[in-house]
This record gives C-alpha cells, sequence and structure tokens, in this order.
C-alpha cells in the first residue's frame, strides 16, 4: 500500500495529467484560429446554466452542509435556484422523509423520486449526491482514459453528483436518471462510467432510469396517489379517529371492490357531495391504507382495491 504522501503525489500527478490535456486541446482550437461562436437559439438557452461550478462556490457549499445530513436534515449538493434543468423542476416535501423539500431539478427526476417514495422498501430518499472526494473521480477518470467534468476557466473539476441516493431496507442503491437519447451520448457514457466505478468501489450497486421507463401510465397514476398526501399538519392514519375513513376500510375488509363503486356507495350512505368519498380514498392510498395495483392501466377511471395486509 501507498504511504499518506505517495497517495496525495500520485493524485497530483493524475491532476496535473488532465490539466495538460485539457491545455493541449486549448492549444488545438487556438491554432485553427477565433473559435466560432455558438448562437444562441430558445433550445440552447434552455442548456445554460445559470451559474458555473467555481472554487469558491464548491467551498461554499460545503460549508452550508450540503450533501451531508439524512431524512429531514439532508440538504441536496445541487438545487434548483443554482442552475437551470431540461423540463420542468419540481420541489416537494412528504411524510417519507419528515416534509424536507425535496430538490428535483427535470420531471424525469420527478418521477424517479415518486417511484422511490411509492416503494416501501426506500428508506430515505436523497437527491444531488455528490461523489466525493473530487480526487477520487479525477483518479477514476484517468484510469479510465475519459475526461473528467471542467471548469476550463478555472482549470476546477467538478464534482458529480448523484441524481437519487437510496436508503433501503437491504442497503444502498443509487440511480442516474437520463433522457433515452442523452444516455445513447457517447460523452453521457463516459461520465457514467466514472460514477459506475465511483460506487463501485464502495460497494454500492447502481442503475440508469430511463425517460421512456418512468413517464409511463404508472407514473401518471403514483402522481394521482401522491396528490392525495397528507400535509406536514395533518395527522396520518389512524382508527377510531375519521368516520368516513373507517367506513371505507370496513367497506374493503375481507374483499375486493372497484374504486367507483366504493366511492359512489360512500357518498351515498353518507349524504355528502359527490367526490367527497374519491379523495378520502386517495388519502388511503397515499397512506398505503388501502392498495391497488398501480401498474393495471389508469386508475382514476376505476381500479380494484383491497386493505393493506397492515390493517387487516
Amino acid at each position: 500500500m501507498r504511504s499518506a504522501g505517495r497517495q496525495e503525489k500520485h493524485e497530483a500527478m493524475q491532476l496535473q495529467k488532465v490539466r495538460n490535456r485539457l491545455a493541449k486541446a486549448e492549444a488545438a482550437v487556438q491554432a485553427l484560429g477565433a473559435p466560432r461562436r455558438r448562437v444562441a437559439t430558445k433550445a440552447s438557452k434552455a442548456k445554460v446554466p445559470r451559474f458555473e461550478m467555481t472554487p469558491k462556490k464548491f467551498e461554499r457549499f460545503l460549508l452550508e452542509g450540503r450533501g451531508q445530513g439524512e431524512g429531514p436534515t439532508y440538504r441536496p449538493f445541487i438545487q434548483i435556484d443554482d442552475l437551470s434543468s431540461k423540463g420542468v423542476s419540481h420541489r416537494t416535501s412528504s411524510s417519507r422523509t419528515g416534509f424536507r423539500t425535496h430538490h428535483l431539478l427535470s420531471d424525469n427526476e420527478y418521477a424517479a423520486y415518486l417511484a422511490a417514495w411509492f416503494d416501501m422498501n426506500v428508506l430515505d430518499i436523497r437527491e444531488q449526491y455528490p461523489m466525493l472526494p473530487v480526487t477520487l473521480t479525477l483518479g477514476i477518470a484517468a484510469s479510465l482514459g475519459v475526461k473528467h467534468p471542467m471548469n476550463r476557466k478555472y482549470r476546477f473539476a467538478i464534482p458529480q453528483t448523484a441524481d437519487l441516493f437510496l436508503v433501503t431496507k437491504e442497503g444502498v442503491e443509487v440511480v442516474a436518471v437520463k433522457e433515452d437519447e442523452d444516455y445513447e451520448n457517447p460523452r453521457t457514457r463516459e461520465k457514467l462510467a466514472i460514477a459506475e466505478e465511483f460506487w463501485r468501489l464502495r460497494g454500492i450497486p447502481t442503475r440508469v432510469a430511463l425517460a421512456s421507463e418512468l413517464k409511463t401510465q404508472r407514473f401518471q397514476n403514483l402522481q394521482w396517489i401522491y396528490d392525495a398526501r397528507r400535509k406536514q399538519y395533518e395527522r396520518p392514519f389512524e382508527l377510531g379517529v375519521n368516520p368516513l375513513y373507517d367506513f371505507l376500510l370496513s367497506e374493503v375488509a375481507g374483499r375486493e371492490i372497484g374504486l367507483r363503486e366504493l366511492a359512489n356507495h360512500t357518498d351515498t350512505e353518507f349524504g355528502q357531495p359527490l367526490g367527497t368519498a374519491l379523495a378520502a380514498i386517495r388519502r388511503l392510498l397515499a397512506e398505503r391504507v388501502l392498495e391497488t395495483d398501480i401498474n393495471a392501466g389508469d386508475i382514476t377511471k376505476d381500479c380494484v382495491l383491497f386493505v393493506n395486509a397492515q390493517w387487516q
């Protein structure tokens, strides 16, 4: 094994190699004449970050405790206000992570988050999780013969982040969320290779979640359930507290019943406005008191309901 001094010297040499490669590339561009300026079209503007990662900002992020903590105390390394992203960004929270605000930088990340939220095997969801120290990813990039993400202006190695870092009952899993066409991009594959090796060295499995796999009817079903989740000021479900919830549970107990049949019957039984029972059913689905097959078509139209084994 190398001593600490030899290890630091080795890492410094790897970083210098990266710098030398960048210098050669810049010299080659200058030799060809002034670089062509990129025309800022509407499409390209949507991809330009509002800021660049600099050494100063990197240090500030670390001082702010970003990328640290767990559950309600975790702070994502990159937050919505820091940079732009493709698609629509989402700030959201739920009881699963102590009502911490999650920063999801695209619709695809939001879809992956919903899948993790609904998975009862998942204990914690940490988005934008940094791969530190950067010296390690630099060394991995050098060993793979690929370029590490860099800020050329500052000669600064940009830390990579995991889209989702999931703590499960079995351990930890890392998820990279990608558009299908981006996944086929050679540069994307290089950065994924760096990340995969980084997590492999830590004994953590990784997987890629593609937009085509996420943006399905299942996602629409999850969103319909998620939108009915309880708010921070609301009490979790308990038997004997809400007569409407108790009635719904008793009607489903020991059998399976259709969503619309149960909702209409309950509204009639209670003499309440149509839709009241449907809202209550959605809440019980979000609380995982009632269950349904979220892969069985559009559940908003109708679906078969049954009671979670925990509440039988």
